[in-house]
């Protein structure tokens, strides 16, 4: 190639390059000004709506994100719905000793933002209420928004497992094993977790930094109409095969420790508001888990499957049913009489388990 040629080439790769850069400009004043007058053609992750665990949380190397140390806002998810952490990080209105107080029974509860009680107060949590149900129990909330069963995994057994207790419950919905298989979420990032050579193997999380397209209008323009356009229903997950083994190690460690010291390990399969519809992900897992839970001697508590004999119109009642505030996915998640619903449903499970019987004996 002559020198001629080389640089008429340069000429025009430069020639381009301004011209994009140039056409970017112009599209991101037009896109600016359509804003002002249509801004609902942008996509929610705009600005004015926000993940409400940014509120309350901070980057952490081992779990992605964990919630800040005697945060207390009243008013967190609507007037009184208040979220108040404890210095252990933990959602509590006072601190929890390391021992069990006299007297007591302790419950360990894991999980996401369906455990931790988003769009309710600290009282009216399920994690709460449970703790109501019996005078003996001393349930601890460890739910936190946005985590995988990975996160949950690798919390309980940093700081979990510090406080004695008798009954560790293990939480999540279907979603949360999927979350397993990403190194972040909604632009958070997060551990990631593998099996290598039969072992769990886990990447630390690397700290956040501002990510330049998100500032783009062009760029959440192509989001929310990529957001609108039709989606393939209850397809099934691409990872679940990864997943399988994945999830099975984790729930074998999390048996393995609490048999070690001596305690209960009941694992939850809470219900989204989808799986009245039969979700393929959660029957699979359903059942997949069930299968599981036998051949290990597991205690795999299903609460999805009394949750679909209700009617579409009390199942609606459980829900929140529309946005708080300006809270993306906040949506979907229990609301009061929701929180009560399954806290009941998991109290009656748990008596009748002969380990809790004996414990309360």
């Amino acid at each position: 190639m002559s020198k001629v040629t080389k640089k008429r080439i340069l000429k025009i790769v430069l020639f381009l390059s301004i011209m994009f850069i140039f056409m970017l400009i112009l599209v991101e004043g037009i896109l600016a000004c359509t804003k002002y007058f249509y801004p609902t053609l942008f996509s929610r992750s705009d600005r004015t709506h926000i993940v409400a665990e940014k509120l309350h949380t901070e980057f952490d190397k081992d779990l992605g994100w964990i919630n800040l140390p005697h945060f207390y806002n009243k008013d967190m998810y609507g007037q009184n719905k208040y979220l108040k952490i404890n210095s252990q990080r933990f959602r509590s209105d006072y601190p929890i000793s390391l021992k069990i107080p006299i007297k007591k029974l302790r419950i360990i509860s894991c999980g996401d933002s369906f455990t931790l009680g988003y769009g309710v107060a600290n009282n009216e949590t399920w994690c709460h209420h449970l703790g109501e149900m019996n005078s003996i129990w001393e349930v601890v909330n460890m739910g936190q928004g946005g985590y995988g069963v990975d996160q949950a995994y690798l919390w309980y057994l940093r700081d979990g497992v510090k406080l004695e207790h008798n009954i560790c419950l293990f939480n999540f919905i279907t979603w949360d094993i999927y979350r397993a298989a990403k190194d972040s979420l909604a632009g958070y990032s997060k551990p990631k977790m593998k099996i290598d050579n039969g072992k769990l193997v886990v990447r630390k999380a690397k700290e956040n930094k501002p990510y330049l397209l998100e500032n783009l209008h062009t760029y959440r323009l192509f989001q929310s109409i990529s957001k609108k356009l039709p989606k393939q229903k209850n397809k099934t997950h691409p990872k679940r095969d990864e997943m399988k083994s994945l999830f099975i190690a984790i729930l074998k460690r999390l048996q393995q420790t609490n048999e070690e010291s001596n305690r209960t390990l009941v694992i939850i399969h809470l219900p989204v508001k989808g799986d009245h519809e039969k979700l393929r992900e959660s029957e699979f897992w359903r059942k997949y888990l069930k299968e599981h839970a036998k051949k290990e001697n597991w205690i795999y508590l299903d609460l999805i499957g009394p949750f679909q004999s209700l009617s579409h119109k009390e199942m609606l009642t459980l829900f929140i049913p529309k946005t708080i505030k300006n809270y993306l996915y906040s949506a979907g998640h229990y609301n009061e009489k929701g929180n009560r619903h399954f806290a009941e449903k998991i109290y009656k499970k748990l008596l009748t388990i002969p380990k809790v019987k004996k414990l309360l004996k």
